[in-house]
């Protein structure tokens, strides 16, 4: 428990460190993300931190139709479908300016939290209990978005998804590289015994 409230609280001054932060404006017109280009002083904190180098940055390239956004997770099913995280879902509002969304995954792989212009939703469980990952696991891989994609208002656009594979009795296993950006749509296609998808939908 006094790990969770360290954990909660190292997240929850992240989270104030980056409330006041802003990206350079975007045109107008434009409607789209973008990975975060971290300072080195970012990146000096987040060395300090147990879950550093599993919290990720994303630019939110905004314009006068969004007034808000929905952080979701998806865990991948045995017949290899996506499920909807049962309390995954949470929606902030936004003003109409940019805004830098910072999302972090426990070491363990139990829990994500997320923060954007000062609201944050730490501790949303992954699977049941944060019990979705195993602990004998024979590798893990990650993707994150990497370069800057147009966005639709009410449509959920991947951000970052981890993989799990079973190494099987010998320990051998390769994982494809997989597309991030269809991968929501084609949870069939992900090299993965499991997997999570988190996504972002601006409204």
């Amino acid at each position: 428990m006094k790990k969770i409230i360290i954990r909660s609280l190292a997240f929850m001054g992240l989270a104030a460190l980056f409330a006041g932060c802003q990206t350079p404006p975007a045109s107008p017109s434009s409607l789209s993300l973008s990975p975060h280009t971290i300072s080195e002083d970012t990146q000096s904190l987040l060395h300090l931190m147990p879950q550093g180098d599993s919290t990720f940055f994303f630019d939110l390239h905004l314009n006068e139709t969004v007034d808000g956004l929905e952080v979701q997770s998806w865990t991948l099913t045995a017949d290899h479908q996506w499920q909807e995280e049962a309390g995954g879902g949470t929606s902030g509002m936004l003003e109409h300016d940019d805004k830098i969304l910072m999302i972090q995954v426990l070491t363990d792989q139990s829990r994500f939290a997320w923060s954007c212009d000062g609201v944050s939703s730490p501790n949303v469980p992954i699977g049941e209990d944060g019990a979705y990952f195993t602990s004998d696991w024979g590798a893990r891989g990650t993707d994150r978005l990497d370069k800057t994609v147009d966005v639709q208002l009410n449509q959920p656009v991947p951000l970052l998804l981890i993989l799990e594979k079973d190494g099987g009795h010998d320990g051998q296993l390769s994982m494809e590289v997989n597309d991030l950006m269809q991968s929501l749509e084609h949870p069939e296609l992900v090299d993965a015994d499991r997997a999570l998808l988190i996504t972002v939908k601006l409204r």
